[in-house]
């Protein structure tokens, strides 16, 4: 499986694809330069010591998902909107088991992302938001968003 050896080449880590769980798909803002469709897993983490190859990865660090969005409003790392929504999901779980559990319980998500603006804050868009079909954010109803503004990134998604 293609997500076990991207794990194996980007990190240096062996991870038993069998307990691989798939939960979400992601296609970038179709305005973006360079488009990919990611497919996002998770994984209990082996035994081991994640490589630095000086390429992909420059440094790491094993922390909880509410410190990396910390981190990220504190501009002291940089995250891209997947990993954001990601460490949001991740948060409400106490341990890998659980969490595993949860992100696969109802099978994978589908993000396909559009832009938007609200003063100087972008906005992501994704599915099920009332703004998503027009692009416009101050339409009343639904959210499934990523705030991404100056004063912090905040995801905002509604039943």
């Amino acid at each position: 499986m293609i997500a076990r050896y991207e794990a194996a080449e980007e990190s240096g880590l062996a991870i038993d694809e069998h307990q691989l769980v798939w939960f979400s798909h992601w296609t970038p803002p179709e305005v973006s330069p360079k488009r990919f469709a990611t497919w996002f897993f998770a994984a209990p983490a082996p035994e081991g010591t994640v490589t630095i190859d000086g390429g992909e990865i420059h440094d790491h660090v094993w922390i909880a998902p509410a410190e990396a969005m910390r981190r990220r409003n504190a501009l002291e790392i940089e995250l891209l909107p997947p990993t954001w929504i990601t460490l949001e999901y991740l948060a409400r779980y106490d341990d890998t088991e659980t969490a595993l559990a949860g992100l696969g319980a109802e099978g994978p998500e589908y993000f396909a992302t559009r832009i938007a603006f609200v003063g100087p804050d972008v906005v992501a868009l994704y599915h099920g938001d009332a703004g998503y079909d027009d692009g416009d954010p101050d339409r009343p109803g639904r959210r499934h968003r990523l705030w991404m503004g100056a004063d912090g990134w905040r995801y905002e998604r509604t039943p």
